[in-house]
């Protein structure tokens, strides 16, 4: 598993040490059961269906069913198969440590009507199968369920999250449906291609391609977002906080991770492949996370234009498949405790001569010197000396001075009518965010193409970091069609992200007395008019 709380809690900012410890992490590595913390009030529900201790607040009056009859105080082992827990509206109440029911290799067990607080695991899950949890209160643990190591065919359903949410692994063909994380809905997608996230507490994607997730508030939830064997999706503009693992990436490729702001977290951006890489980390704020980017034998990745504040450790990097081609420029690196830390790893650390390398706020050099070798006359904002990470990792070209990030984004672009009538007044609605560093000053402009095509009008507007704003627009189509509505920015220099500076969407005119099933009929088509 990535996280073991009696190493580092949620939230909590101890550096680990060892590289044992760091491959148990990050490998996810085999948990057995007597791993996970029990108390000496430990309740079993034995293979032969009895209940130890048989004091133990619990009714059954057939060895199949088992009914809370009130509070209960200590954690759950469950030793049978094919039995119902039933708990009755009371709660399970733990003190921080080990599992509330431990559903290790267990099968045809239903878990209901209970309220699960204030474990490590609410409830635990390995090779595990035919599993159903339906309707429970899960509250207050660093894992809400654990859904672990080929548990498959199980139901997780109208479940009520609070403060923690799901985290999968290695599981597959299991049913995970109409739960809510925090009040919204926990989304989890299972081969699902071309779709964009538009609400959520959680997001979770197993074998999914071009996902978008964005500009969401997906904190308090165990992980944040979680990707496991997704290729090519976005994940950006998103608030990740007080998670154990904040964006989680596992053998997934060529994805974008995108002005996300990151904190609190045990683990900030952290990608692990087996067999596939390549992914782009840019424009982020990690801060006050135990680890803020972890590259566990990731290769081909960028880790650009990030800033990494104030956390244990701002990058990372772990290699037991030799040594992954990571580039890592044009960060921030400030007042970390380690500022980069690498065990049998190395990375490119900079973008060769000009471009310059990474900003680390510990770096005490001169800037007396310039070219690729820092042998010439004058200054060229590069220190003169390399930052030494340690004997197969520096930075050639350390910053003299922060890197301005910018990174403007329209976020969304919606019409007040997608079926108008000709000479109908249309309002046109553009949100869009500064996700850089600096207060950004530019326009936004809307124009249309179709039958006909023009400019409709443009705002200029100056943003803060982080701020984003709505702008209204108004349009009168006067021929009927259909028509492509652009909404773009002025030009940004050295935007990190240019892709999201423009959106579209469509809108069809439709002459007087045209709608419904004639307007579905004829959407596409020259029949409009």
């Amino acid at each position: 598993m990535p996280y073991n709380k009696r190493l580092i809690g949620k939230g909590k900012r101890k550096a680990l040490s060892g590289m044992l410890t760091l491959l148990l992490i990050g490998m996810v590595m085999l948990v057995s059961r007597t791993q996970l913390a029990r108390t000496s009030g430990t309740i079993y529900i034995r293979a032969d269906g009895a209940v130890d201790p048989p004091t133990a607040p619990i009714f059954t009056p057939d060895n199949a069913s088992y009914i809370f009859m009130s509070d209960i105080n200590e954690p759950i082992v469950v030793e049978r198969d094919n039995i119902l827990i039933d708990g009755a509206g009371y709660s399970l109440l733990g003190q921080g440590l080990g599992a509330g029911i431990n559903l290790t290799r267990r099968a045809n067990v239903t878990v209901r009507n209970l309220k699960i607080k204030n474990f490590e695991y609410g409830l635990f899950l390995e090779y595990s199968s035919n599993i159903s949890i339906i309707r429970n209160y899960i509250i207050n643990n660093d894992y809400g369920i654990y859904l672990g190591f080929s548990s498959s065919n199980n139901s997780i359903i109208r479940n009520v999250f609070v403060n923690n949410g799901l985290y999968v692994y290695c599981s597959y063909r299991n049913v995970v449906k109409d739960n809510m994380v925090n009040g919204r809905p926990l989304v989890y997608l299972v081969g699902i291609s071309d779709f964009a996230v538009r609400d959520a507490g959680q997001v979770i994607l197993i074998r999914c391609k071009r996902i978008k997730v964005e500009n969401l508030n997906l904190s308090h939830a165990t992980v944040g977002v979680e990707l496991w064997e997704t290729h090519n999706s976005t994940i950006a503009g998103n608030n990740v906080a007080n998670n154990v693992l904040g964006i989680y990436l596992y053998d997934s490729a060529n994805n974008t991770i995108s002005g996300n702001y990151v904190t609190n977290c045990s683990y900030g951006i952290y990608i692990i492949p087996r067999m596939f890489s390549g992914n782009a980390v840019t424009g982020n704020y990690v801060t006050n996370c135990s680890y803020g980017v972890i590259l566990f034998s990731s290769y081909s990745n960028i880790v650009y234009g990030n800033s990494l504040n104030n956390n244990s450790v701002g990058v990372l990097l772990l290699a037991i498949y030799g040594s992954p081609s990571n580039i890592i420029y044009h960060n921030n690196f400030l007042n970390n405790a380690v500022q980069a830390r690498s065990d049998d790893a190395s990375a490119i650390w900079d973008n060769g001569y000009p471009s310059g390398g990474n900003y680390w706020s510990d770096y005490h050099s001169f800037d007396l010197r310039s070219g690729p070798h820092q042998n010439e006359t004058g200054s060229d904002g590069i220190g003169d000396m390399p930052y030494i990470i340690d004997s197969n990792n520096r930075d050639r070209y350390p910053l003299m001075n922060p890197w301005i990030i910018h990174n403007i984004a329209i976020t969304s672009l919606t019409v007040s009518k997608s079926s108008p009538k000709v000479n109908e007044t249309v309002g046109i609605y553009v949100t869009v965010q500064n996700r850089g560093y600096v207060n950004e000053t530019f326009a936004i402009f809307i124009n249309y193409t179709g039958v006909e095509g023009g400019l409709i009008a443009n705002q200029t507007l100056t943003l803060a970091p982080i701020e984003s704003r709505t702008l209204s627009f108004i349009w009168t189509p006067t021929k009927c069609g259909v028509y492509e509505i652009k909404a773009y920015t002025s030009p940004i220099p050295n935007d990190i992200n240019p892709e999201d500076n423009t959106k579209t969407t469509r809108v069809a005119v439709v002459i007087q007395g045209l709608g419904g099933e004639a307007f579905k009929k004829y959407f596409s088509t020259s029949k409009l008019c």
